[in-house]
């Protein structure tokens, strides 16, 4: 089979295509819409096109040329040229041009006698980017500068990492020495050769079951690995203190050295006898140590695997930019801004009225531990510029502004609520929530499972103490906190009574506490069932059970 795949990304159905041909999103082309409603939508490219890719109609026009699809009708030189093709033969659309659309151009019902009964639904122009609520084109600059800046960050940037030899036309060269491995001509995925590794039924030992390559990384960043996988009768045996995988391939770390340095993963095992299969480790993040990626072509059971065609990718996940949304106007001297990172970990927030971020005017905030995060100090009115770095992956956002409008006295800053869920342990327990603000907190008000309740206020702090005992069960406590400003924030405290239910609570230093009483939790490798009596009797509570 042939298979051809049309897309905008290198998805799991384009990996396995014999061509790709890459499309541009409707953000880097001309085109319209059409939506069940009836509209015709015009829209204009905002960016761009990435790499080589190209419009769909493109695409399409190209191979029907090359077809011979008939000469002389798939010579169009814009999506223009197309739509004006469409509004010809289509009734619905005739009339409907670019211009038309683009002025919001209201087209008549086509007559009956042209092609089009007069009970046909009719399309409606709606013109470049048109509210149909409203029927006002809310497109304006700021907001399509707006769209662009949102439409240019990138979530992930994918690399390929060159495996060398990894399609086995030079036979063994890279890899290690292996007397169970040898190159096969008659049996293989792609290109001339795969390499074929046979592990025999009376092996007991580790000979032979790796097939392995180290390949220079950048300690810290995401690797995946993959390949196609084709055995034929293999089956489970433990090789040396090797527990069986079947066929499969491995990526572990090693440090700049060369020496191992940490597991990684594993990808699924082919038992059996299968075909070709394209099989993958998990996406992981190399520790920064890491100076190469250790890629392990495993055969752990009996039988015979072939392998061919390894590919690794590297991807780079990017800071994205939230809120404030691009050049928005925020009348909020101490606005919350939001960014979003696929990993976590701390980051850094600059602020400055210079896009050039120049040290004597950059407001700098380091170790920023969760998004939205609001400034301790506030801004001066004006146009502030912001970028988040996360030093952790050494990723960093792309530049964003905004224009605060508030004046630099206002409190615009909102309280903090710091909510505790708590396990009720006494049937009138009383409940204390606390709170913060940059000036104070004056009221709060309290409302437990919908229904507005009473609490002890302090600036910083209110307690709920039942007038009746709790009923058993889950119960909502949320709390309103407000400032002299107006300024309020709302946190939610969850709250559970069980009578007669033993507490259990994770301590922050490891282990668990079982009725107040701290336990020690033991962690280790390959504890076997049958085997868990007699750690009792030693005298361990808990056995933290790690199995491949």
């Amino acid at each position: 089979e042939f298979l051809v795949v049309q897309d905008l990304f290198l998805t799991e159905t384009a990996k396995l295509a014999d061509v790709v041909l890459p499309a541009q999103s409707f953000a880097e082309r001309d085109g319209t819409f059409t939506n069940t409603e009836r509209r015709v939508q015009l829209f204009r490219a905002a960016l761009k096109p990435v790499g080589e890719s190209k419009p769909d109609w493109w695409i399409i026009a190209e191979i029907a040329r090359r077809l011979d699809a008939g000469l002389g009708t798939w010579n169009y030189a814009t999506a223009e040229a197309v739509m004006d093709e469409i509004a010809a033969t289509v009734p619905l659309y005739r009339g409907m041009t670019y211009a038309a659309l683009a002025e919001n151009v209201k087209l008549p019902r086509p007559r009956a006698g042209q092609g089009n009964p007069s009970n046909e639904p009719t399309l409606i122009a709606m013109g470049e980017l048109e509210n149909i609520s409203s029927g006002k084109v809310w497109a304006s600059v700021a907001e399509r500068d707006a769209r662009a800046a949102v439409l240019s960050q990138r979530v992930l940037e994918t690399a390929n990492v060159p495996v060398p030899n990894g399609d086995f036309e030079a036979g063994l060269e890279k890899w290690s020495d292996n007397p169970r491995a040898t190159v096969d001509t008659a049996v293989k995925h792609g290109g001339k050769q795969a390499v074929r590794i046979t592990i025999p039924p009376t092996q007991t030992d580790t000979t032979g079951i790796y097939l392995v390559q180290n390949i220079p990384i950048t300690g810290g960043r995401l690797y995946a690995v993959e390949g196609f996988v084709k055995t034929e009768d293999v089956k489970a045996a433990t090789l040396g203190d090797k527990p069986p995988t079947g066929g499969t391939i491995i990526l572990e770390w090693a440090d700049r050295s060369g020496k191992w340095l940490a597991p990684g993963d594993y990808a699924p095992g082919l038992y059996g006898t299968k075909d070709w299969q394209r099989i993958t480790t998990k996406l992981m993040r190399s520790p920064k140590e890491a100076g190469f990626a250790i890629i392990f072509l495993a055969l752990r059971a009996t039988g015979t695997v072939w392998f061919d065609d390894l590919k690794m990718t590297e991807v780079v996940r990017h800071v994205v930019l939230t809120a404030p949304s691009f050049g928005q106007p925020v009348a909020d001297n101490t606005p919350a801004l939001a960014w979003q990172h696929g990993d976590p970990g701390p980051a850094d927030l600059e602020l400055s009225p210079d896009p050039a971020f120049p040290p004597d005017r950059t407001v700098r905030y380091r170790g920023v531990s969760h998004s939205p995060f609001s400034p301790d100090q506030p801004l001066a009115p004006g146009k502030w510029y912001w970028r988040v770095t996360i030093p952790e992956y050494g990723t960093v956002s792309t530049v964003w502004n905004f224009t605060q409008t508030a004046p630099l006295t206002a409190d615009c800053t909102e309280p903090t609520v710091s909510p505790d869920h708590a396990y009720l342990t006494t049937a009138r327990q009383p409940v204390t929530v606390r709170y913060r603000d940059n000036v104070a907190v004056t009221k709060a008000n309290l409302t437990l499972d919908g229904q507005p309740v009473t609490g002890q206020f302090t600036p910083t702090a209110v307690t709920y103490t039942p007038p009746a005992d709790w009923t058993p069960g889950l119960h909502r406590l949320e709390v309103e906190a407000l400032d002299a400003a107006g300024n309020k924030t709302t946190g939610r405290v969850f709250l559970n009574y069980a009578p007669g239910v033993t507490e259990k609570k994770w301590l922050p230093n490891g282990g668990i506490a079982i009725g107040g009483k701290p336990q020690f939790l033991l962690g280790m490798y390959g504890v076997r069932t049958e085997d868990l009596a007699e750690i009792a009797q030693g005298g361990y509570d808990f056995v933290h059970n790690y199995t491949w």
